[in-house]
């Protein structure tokens, strides 16, 4: 399937002197993790949600700026910026987006900007070839044999440093949380923890213009999300996408009678779709 027919088209795009809490409201508003940056039209960046989240912690407009505190588009976007042609094959951008790491790829034609390619586009269409009976059989796959079964996991105890370190160190960016009973009680993204990050950067800076020092002890259980959709192992990789577009998530732990058996993410979804694809 070729990229030119699953891309968003026209998509929505902000200048870098725009505000940063500008990105974040077009983000809210439209339901988009990223947006292309243009200036004079001409592609010059990209900016994502996570962004947003490390630049500012969530911010109100009215306090920014703060001295050390990002407020324009330009101080937080990525760039240069990687693309893909809308004649080049889905699994062509799904192999670009893993290694360059990456959640959306601009799709430019004759010098200006016509598509994006976005995770949640290739993994939708990775959900309807798995539908065409014709695809079915050499596409889909039940999930333990794709999912992660060595999986880091922490504990609501443990701090945002070690969180960000584990993150680091393994590549990873989704950990599941297990109490001491071993039960999975949430899950922490690197969404989550650029959140979190941001919002300490914001105070401190607050607290050094109010001529305060800001001390602040931040664990993984205050920054997990709590409602945690699990999948079985022997569900398909097909399944687990509507599961995650309706829930909005990016990573399912795979679980079998209570017990935490892996993870899959949009990750390993999109590298099984470049290798068989």
């Amino acid at each position: 399937m070729l990229v030119s027919r699953f891309m968003t088209r026209s998509p929505v795009t902000i200048s870098p002197d725009a505000s940063v809490r500008e990105a974040a409201r077009l983000m809210e508003e439209r339901g988009f993790r990223h947006l292309p940056v243009e200036k004079d039209g001409e592609l010059v960046g990209l900016v994502s949600d996570r962004d947003v989240m490390l630049g500012t912690g969530g911010a109100d407009e009215e306090e920014l700026p703060l001295e050390g505190v990002p407020s324009r588009v330009e101080e937080v976007m990525r760039s240069p910026v990687i693309c893909v042609e809308s004649d080049e094959r889905g699994a062509v951008a799904a192999s670009r987006m893993i290694e360059q790491r990456v959640g959306a790829l601009p799709v430019p034609e004759d010098g200006r900007l016509v598509g994006i390619v976005t995770e949640t586009n290739l993994v939708k269409a990775f959900r309807d070839l798995c539908r065409d009976p014709a695809n079915a059989d050499s596409l889909d796959a039940m999930i333990e044999g794709v999912m992660r079964s060595m999986v880091v996991t922490m504990s609501p105890s443990d701090t945002l440093e070690e969180a960000i370190k584990a993150c680091s160190d393994w590549r990873i960016r989704h950990i599941p949380v297990l109490d001491d009973d071993e039960e999975l009680v949430g899950i922490v993204s690197d969404r989550d923890i650029r959140l979190a990050v941001g919002r300490a950067m914001v105070a401190d800076a607050r607290a050094q213009k109010e001529g305060r020092v800001y001390v602040e002890d931040q664990r993984v259980g205050d920054i997990m999300s709590r409602e945690v959709i699990t999948i079985e192992p022997t569900e398909m990789l097909s399944s687990a996408v509507p599961l995650m577009m309706e829930n909005r998530v990016s990573a399912l732990p795979v679980s079998l009678e209570g017990m935490l058996m892996g993870i899959i993410t949009r990750t390993d979804i999109l590298e099984h779709y470049a290798n068989v694809a």
